[in-house]
């Protein structure tokens, strides 16, 4: 466990923290992801019904900027409210297009072999077959809409028939090599079933060792380790002490009952 290591001299009792991580492992130790990918502890009371509301593993995920056209009302109404476009998503489609143009060695002076509407088709099936829930009942699809949503409007905006044919000239070898890595790729990401919560978010943990930084304080085991909306009251039996999180320089977050941590309503220790 690093999280204690970085968290020494930040104003924090190791001997405080420590216990208090303790306690939160054990807590924790029986929650794991089902085989129909629902979040479960050992007595079945369900935890979340898809893991991170997406199902995917952080392992997999990376920060991705996001250019719109037609979704970009959608984007500022409902999405990116706070005008930040950078998104974590499983599948890096700039390097992937990019490791494709110099594994196929693309000539952009060579004319372009493909219709428009065959990338719209291909897209608009690869879409269909990315399943992060399994069933075709309304539910499962409405899970599956939510959880894809954002990875979607970044597919259509990366590979756009336009962006395609004027400025990567994929052949269609190529281009069909790109959408078999993409669905490969966001599979591979899926969190497996049978997988401890408390194991996916220590190996999602990669804070170096030793002394953290001021700046970098905020990446706590409390909040690196363990989704803020599993931190429930069922999942918190037991852990007294667990009100108080230090984060930086004699501050600290309060968690409450109703809304989870706040992670940025500091008060005075």
């Amino acid at each position: 466990m690093d999280g204690r290591e970085g968290l020494i001299d930040t104003a924090v009792k190791t001997s405080e923290t420590g216990y208090i991580q303790r306690r939160l492992v054990k807590a924790m130790e029986d929650i794991i992801v089902k085989y129909d990918g629902i979040v479960r502890n050992s007595l079945g009371d369900v935890i979340q019904f898809l893991y991170g509301e997406d199902g995917m593993d952080a392992v997999w995920i990376e920060s991705q900027n996001l250019k719109l056209e037609d979704d970009r009302y959608q984007l500022g109404t409902e999405i990116a409210t706070t005008g930040d476009t950078t998104m974590h998503k499983p599948v890096n489609l700039k390097r992937l297009n990019w490791n494709a143009q110099k594994t196929f060695r693309i000539d952009l002076r060579r004319p372009f072999d493909m219709h428009q509407m065959e990338i719209v088709e291909a897209i608009d099936k690869l879409q269909e077959r990315l399943k992060v829930v399994p069933g075709d009942d309304f539910l499962s699809m409405e899970a599956k809409r939510n959880a894809t949503l954002l990875f979607n409007i970044l597919l259509h905006s990366s590979f756009a028939s336009k962006r395609v044919m004027k400025d990567y000239r994929l052949t269609r070898e190529t281009f069909e090599w790109v959408i078999g890595e993409i669905e490969s790729r966001f599979l591979q990401s899926l969190v497996a079933p049978d997988k401890l919560i408390l194991r996916i978010r220590i190996m999602n943990y990669d804070a170096p060792k030793g002394q953290l930084q001021d700046e970098s304080a905020e990446d706590d085991v409390f909040l690196k380790k363990i989704e803020s909306n599993m931190l429930t009251k069922m999942a918190l039996r037991g852990i007294l002490d667990i009100n108080k999180v230090f984060i930086k320089s004699g501050k600290i977050n309060r968690f409450d009952e109703n809304e989870g941590f706040k992670t940025r309503s500091r008060v005075d220790a």
